[in-house]
Formats: C-alpha cells, structure tokens, sequence
C-alpha cells in the first residue's frame, strides 16, 4: 500500500479491520529521505573539521551496516 495519507484514511474508513502493509520502495524511500536530513542537520551543527570529515563518511556505513556486522549488531541501534 503506497504510504500517502490519502490512502491510508481509505482503507481505515472502508477496511477497518484490514491490516496495513506499506510498500517496501516507500518505506526504503523514506528511510532514505529521514538519513539524509538527519545528516545534514548534524552536518550542519559539527563545529570542527574533523566532525564534518566524519559525517561525510556515514551515510555508507549507516546503511551497510547490517551488511557487514549482521542483524544481531542491529539490535544495538534499534529499539
């Protein structure tokens, strides 16, 4: 189901008893959009170079993280 709030009151109103499930392009989508902003929004906040430097590099790791260390080492960064 396409996250759009439009959508999500159609099938609240009609199917009240329907589960939700959200596409996985718009939930990777909008994964996506929050890390980015977060990002910046560090970014933008580091006071030195060599905290700028760091989050240059993050975006790779953050999102290969589970890649590299496996699902257990997400279970430290998600609640």
């Amino acid at each position: 189901m396409d996250m759009s709030q439009a959508y999500i009151s159609a099938v609240t109103s009609n199917m009240p008893h329907a589960t939700r499930v959200f596409d996985y392009f718009h939930v990777i989508k909008l994964m996506n959009e929050k890390l980015t902003e977060l990002r910046r929004d560090l970014y933008r906040e580091a006071t030195d170079l060599l905290q700028k430097d760091v989050l240059k590099g993050s975006r790779w790791l953050l999102l290969k993280i589970q890649k590299i260390f496996g699902t257990t080492a997400m279970s430290g960064f998600v609640s």
